[in-house]
């Protein structure tokens, strides 16, 4: 489609004039750009160059994960229990998650976050505790003070976030592609615009 990724580089900052967004800086250079669209997860609020009035407050919510492998479990869907999800793949591993902390942009896996899950999966199924723990990691997602996402224009010209979306931005990524795309293009509304808009908390980030 004419596209160009550029992978591994990131933003270091976005440029702008006192109107309109410029384009981004990243560590090969500059990439001008009429529009930029911020959907930079836990780290779109941390972006450099922009004004406060443009700004996004996500914050990072860590959440720790860990796979059990050698399932001889008779769990064929996915389970939802008080403290814990348990997932059951294909390759025989079940997934157990996850960890809702605030804490930072810390992925580290605790021996707290590890206990917490297991303790409340060997609640929901004693069976799993047979099993050998394969697997440990942790990420953060990208929360914001309401609980909802940004999606759609900013205060400035050209510049665009999708972000926010808690643990949510898989299962939402088709229609926020579309809201963006009728955002940029200025096609229609939604019917959540204000609730959604990227401008919600511009007043208290210019204080």
């Amino acid at each position: 489609m004419g596209g160009h990724i550029e992978a591994g580089g990131g933003v270091e900052a976005i440029e702008v004039d006192p109107r309109r967004v410029r384009g981004v800086r990243t560590p090969h250079g500059f990439v001008a750009g009429s529009i930029v669209i911020n959907a930079a997860g836990a780290w779109a609020g941390t972006l450099e160059g922009l004004p406060a009035h443009a700004r996004v407050p996500t914050s990072p919510v860590k959440g720790q994960m860990l796979a059990l492998g050698g399932s001889r479990a008779a769990l064929r869907r996915a389970l939802w229990v008080p403290g814990a999800y348990i997932v059951p793949r294909s390759d025989g591993r079940v997934l157990i998650g996850a960890t809702v902390e605030r804490a930072g942009f810390d992925v580290r896996v605790t021996a707290q976050g590890v206990h917490a899950l297991l303790n409340a999966a060997l609640r929901a199924m004693p069976a799993l505790g047979d099993l050998a723990v394969t697997e440990t990691w942790a990420g953060t997602r990208p929360g914001s003070a309401d609980g909802l996402p940004f999606i759609g224009a900013t205060a400035l010209d050209g510049y665009f976030v999708a972000a926010g979306h808690y643990r949510y931005g898989i299962v939402c990524a088709p229609a926020t592609g579309q809201l963006i795309a009728d955002a940029v293009e200025g096609r229609g509304s939604c019917v959540y615009a204000d609730a959604f808009s990227p401008r919600r908390f511009a007043e208290l980030l210019s204080a």
